[in-house]
């Protein structure tokens, strides 16, 4: 990912919280020089002073055979919105887009045993639906073992954690207050995240928030 030094985003807990909170990613992985990509939900752990991440994907998806023995890539990316050169100070702008991103690269390892398969789901339900893992514990055995032989279940031990922040930082100060406070009171929810994003940034406070 190109990444001029005023756009990196370097503080570890800062990309973990990144992840956590859009959690839908896309999975990258290359075979004979050709790129295949599946989008689906992870869950990231910090275990042993290890970046863990968890997900999975269908049994019959063939990029299962693509993930071990090698280096792959996950992405994050949310919020983005466009930029109008109308809110820059001189006519010789042109438009461009602001956003936030994550690449996380790591090695896989395939989950096989039952007991793990049942310990991802765990974390992921405790991520996205708590109140759901008393009815998941409660489906009949044969069931659940069969939903189990349809999936393959990943962990990908992250060796690289690279963070964009696209905020307008090359722009003076007078242009990042004004297009940060014209997306934070959009009705938009992603232009609305990156004008808070860049205010918050800036050491501005963030404006009121209207969507009420």
């Amino acid at each position: 990912m190109y990444t001029p030094s005023y756009y990196k985003q370097e503080d570890t807990p800062t990309l973990i919280n990144f992840i956590r909170e859009f959690p839908f990613g896309i999975l990258v992985t290359s075979q004979n020089d050709v790129p295949w990509a599946t989008h689906i939900p992870f869950v990231i752990e910090e275990e042993e002073r290890t970046i863990v991440l968890y997900t999975h994907i269908s049994a019959a998806n063939p990029q299962g055979k693509q993930l071990e023995n090698r280096e792959l890539l996950c992405i994050f990316r949310e919020p983005h919105a466009y930029i109008s050169p109308t809110l820059y100070d001189h006519s010789k702008n042109v438009p461009t887009w602001n956003y936030v991103a994550v690449h996380a690269y790591g090695k896989a390892e395939i989950l096989k045993d039952r007991s793990e398969l049942i310990n991802m789901h765990h974390k992921m339900i405790s991520m996205l639906e708590p109140g759901y893992k008393e009815q998941f514990d409660n489906l009949p055995a044969n069931y659940l073992d069969d939903l189990l032989k349809g999936i393959t279940g990943i962990k990908i031990t992250v060796t690289r954690l690279l963070g964009k922040e696209k905020l307008s930082q090359n722009k003076k100060d007078e242009e990042i207050e004004r297009i940060g406070k014209k997306l934070s009171e959009s009705d938009d929810s992603n232009e609305k995240k990156i004008g808070k994003r860049m205010l918050k940034r800036d050491g501005r406070p963030e404006t009121e928030d209207r969507s009420n």
